[in-house]
């Protein structure tokens, strides 16, 4: 992944096993790394003073805004655990959702937060950790709706040097899986 200054991250959400390999591949980075979540930008802070140990995983939980990403388990200890660990080693945690826009406006939103922070902070590795489908390479329908995923709204200068790595769990097995 070093050869990358863009990694996107794609995952199953409520799976336990991911992020133990994701920081694996996110440990082996040299340099300074921006890891951006897909978790509201309106909760940075809160998360921020989570890693922090300002205020306990309770206090973080009780944000209106994590709400929907508690439900549908993109926050959950596994992944609470690999951000403590990141934030030990340095590495700057970033919230790309916008929780007020329309959940058609999403991605591009995710797109627009992710191009704005390399814009604004200089990093050796930018990377978006997200559920599979706001990472994918193209555009696609999945259960009859039209998803435009993140890299589909950023510049091409970011796309082309860019890796998507899309991971997934079986039966407690990871599988991580290229795409280009």
């Amino acid at each position: 992944l070093s050869q990358y200054k863009f990694i996107f991250i794609g995952e199953q959400h409520g799976k336990e096993h991911i992020p133990k390999k994701v920081f694996s591949f996110v440990n082996e980075l040299q340099g300074k790394v921006i890891f951006c979540v897909e978790l509201p930008q309106q909760c940075e802070d809160l998360l921020q003073k989570y890693l922090e140990d300002e205020i306990s995983k309770e206090s973080l939980y009780a944000s209106p805004y994590l709400q929907a990403a508690l439900q549908d388990k993109r926050l959950r200890p596994g992944i609470l655990e690999m951000y403590k660990k990141f934030f030990r080693k340095g590495i700057l945690i970033h919230c790309l959702e916008n929780d007020e826009g329309s959940p058609e406006q999403r991605d591009k939103n995710m797109a627009q937060r992710f191009f704005d922070i390399v814009q604004q902070e200089s990093a050796d590795y930018y990377l978006i950790y997200a559920g599979h489908v706001h990472v994918m390479t193209k555009t696609r329908e999945i259960f009859g709706i039209p998803i435009t995923p993140i890299p589909m709204y950023l510049p091409k200068e970011i796309v082309q040097h860019a890796v998507v790595l899309q991971c997934l769990e079986e039966d407690c097995v990871v599988h991580c899986e290229f795409e280009r």
